[in-house]
């Protein structure tokens, strides 16, 4: 009887404790589960910032405080944003897109349009980094930002030692059909 009521209090513990369903709040993705057939753009959909040519494809779809969220990945031709970083201590490394959240009301309130639809295997599919936008002028930033950080060369995986590393890269698309 006394090792049951240890095993209550452990329980308890572990399955109320805020902090560990907070962070797994935090780590799941939506990834296909919300019915996106009533929201302008879609799973996979290819979008296009029409003033500014910038491409980016909807990678996930979250529903916050009743707000619909679009994970936006930007694109330069058909390569994704994302990083290879390091997977452990022997050298293997994991590939993973770089997402950015924008409220729904934001972008049906300009100019973007859907040009394409990918098929995307979201089990392939892992988030490097993810933040949230709040404005125009933040998504032109952090799209030239991308685009100048990937022009660096990058730290190999297997060099844990360095002190500022470079992971970010380009993946083609079709690496996360």
């Amino acid at each position: 009887m006394k090792y049951f009521g240890i095993c209550i209090v452990l329980f308890s513990f572990f399955c109320c404790n805020p902090s560990v369903l907070e962070n797994k709040k935090i780590s799941e993705r939506n990834y296909g589960k919300i019915d996106d057939s009533d929201l302008k753009f879609k799973f996979g959909d290819i979008i296009l910032f029409e003033d500014t040519n910038i491409k980016a494809v909807v990678i996930d779809i979250i529903k916050e405080d009743n707000k619909i969220f679009y994970g936006i990945s930007f694109m330069m031709n058909d390569n994704i944003f994302g990083r290879r970083i390091p997977d452990g201590f022997e050298g293997n490394c994991v590939d993973l897109i770089d997402i950015l959240y924008v409220e729904d009301n934001y972008l049906t309130n300009k100019k973007i349009k859907a040009i394409k639809q990918e098929n995307l295997n979201f089990k392939k599919i892992g988030i490097g980094a993810y933040g949230y936008i709040n404005n125009y002028e933040e998504i032109l930033s952090d799209y030239k930002k991308g685009i100048e950080i990937r022009k660096l060369e990058q730290t190999p995986c297997t060099n844990l030692t360095e002190l500022k590393p470079i992971y970010e890269q380009y993946f083609d698309i079709n690496q996360f059909k």
